[in-house]
């Protein structure tokens, strides 16, 4: 891996960037950045000697900083009209994205690679967590913070495994060429990049493809094999070569087997609610299956993950409410949230708070919204996320809220939240979406604390 002594990062801040900052950092290079707001994670950063600039100024960048050395990484979420951006074009620097330094990092390595609209990151994170826990090893780059570990970067420098989230935004996955790769579900977003559904499928197609022909690629059992040479092995709940059954929920956990090829493991329990999340574990399962890790290091590894933050992460676990927070930003993310909860709490009020994140994709799912938080007993509905985008015309929470069949519906703005959540009568409460709204949530679970201690 030939890459230059110093690493400047623009868009640091990002789960993907933070973590390639952070692998970087660990390997001895000079790793600095720039983002435009502050956060939980910017401070960790710069907490480990990361230098981060939280302006777009150029006379702030480092001075050690020139083209000869320095090779620039950008990710899409940063305009392409940044000051920094445009200065590091005009001055002559190496600039590539996040996507293309996976690739080369990922070179020479034994790379597990995970793509879909949905279940990336926890998938990723279940693979990373049985290779590490089971003593067999492996680097990793997960989209979100696993809880077990505080980070979401894996460093094994005596191991050859490299685990990857595959990212499907802006075709970013296509630089990868993996060994096993797992594909979790196709529904289909990113219309602004892929404009239609054959599209987006299409891109998948393309991934695929470029699984080693000697390697493995496991897809969920309601996607079509596809038309490429690689070995391909379905996994689910149905009719799948690796397929669990006997599913039972006791004190919250999973119970499950595990059928495959060549037998059975009996008795994994599963610490992360929702059969949604079964089936992602059941895809990690076999990867590990796959690399002929022991059946009883699987089980002893599954039983002790944790989860990672922000997949329906329980705040508040109480005799009067729960508080769960949870990164679901699709209608068929938001679906398998909300059932999760009801499967757990079936006699529970369920109430949601839901924050759409982009305007392109409430554009294109404004129904698919509206039909899957109708699945809620009450929903309170914050303003769009923008992220990198402009608004667009008629686009806005309130055209999900009309088209909902719940009675029980309002509109406030973020910084509400806690206000309105303080007077209300709460029993199960879910806060959803991919932008700022889990900013609320420390205020939130304060107020919600005190219920549960009977204050």
């Amino acid at each position: 891996m030939n890459v230059k002594k110093n690493i400047y990062f623009i868009g640091i801040g990002g789960i993907g960037m933070s973590a390639l900052a952070r692998f970087f950092h660990a390997k001895g290079h000079h790793v600095a950045g720039y983002d435009k707001s502050d956060s939980h994670l910017i401070r960790e950063l710069m907490a480990e000697g990361i230098e981060v600039i939280l302006e777009d100024k150029i006379d702030l960048l480092p001075a050690y900083l020139n083209p000869s050395d320095t090779l620039v990484i950008r990710t899409p979420a940063v305009p392409l009209d940044a000051v920094i951006l445009s200065h590091v074009k005009e001055a002559g620097f190496e600039l590539i994205k996040r996507s293309e330094l996976l690739a080369i990092v990922s070179q020479g390595m034994r790379s597990i690679a995970v793509a879909g609209t949905h279940g990336k990151t926890t998938t990723s994170s279940m693979i990373a967590h049985i290779l590490t826990h089971s003593g067999f090893g492996c680097n990793a780059f997960i989209g979100g913070v696993m809880t077990g570990y505080n980070t979401n970067v894996l460093i094994d420098a005596a191991s050859k495994f490299m685990v990857l989230e595959a990212d499907e935004f802006d075709r970013s996955f296509h630089h990868l060429k993996p060994e096993l790769a797992v594909i979790t579900s196709l529904d289909p977003d990113h219309l602004d990049i892929y404009e239609t559904e054959e599209n987006f499928s299409l891109a998948f197609q393309t991934f695929a493809g470029g699984v080693q022909s000697a390697g493995t690629l496991f897809c969920h059992d309601a996607i079509p094999f596809f038309p490429i040479s690689t070995n391909q092995r379905s996994y689910g709940l149905d009719d799948a070569v690796f397929k669990a059954c006997n599913i039972q929920i006791n004190d919250g956990a999973y119970h499950f087997d595990l059928i495959h090829p060549k037998g059975k493991v009996n008795d994994l329990v599963l610490h992360m609610p929702g059969r949604h999340n079964v089936t992602n574990a059941t895809a990690a399962c076999a990867v590990a299956l796959s690399l002929e890790i022991p059946d009883v290091k699987i089980r002893q590894a599954l039983d002790a993950y944790e989860g990672v933050q922000r997949r329906f992460q329980f705040h508040q676990r109480g005799p009067v409410v729960q508080l769960i927070d949870d990164y679901a930003h699709h209608p068929s993310e938001i679906r398998a949230s909300i059932n999760a909860a009801r499967e757990l709490f079936p006699d529970k009020k369920l109430t949601v708070a839901f924050q759409p994140h982009l305007f392109t994709r409430t554009r294109d799912f404004l129904d698919g919204f509206a039909d899957s938080l109708s699945l809620a007993d009450e929903v309170v509905l914050v303003p769009i996320y923008p992220a990198r985008e402009k608004p667009i015309p008629g686009v806005t929470s309130e055209e999900i809220l009309k088209r909902m069949s719940l009675t029980n519906k309002i509109l406030c703005t973020k910084e509400e939240l806690p206000t309105h959540f303080a007077t209300r009568e709460l029993e199960v409460l879910l806060i959803l979406g991919a932008g700022d709204i889990d900013r609320t949530i420390p205020l939130i679970n304060s107020v919600l604390s005190k219920r549960n201690l009977g204050q």
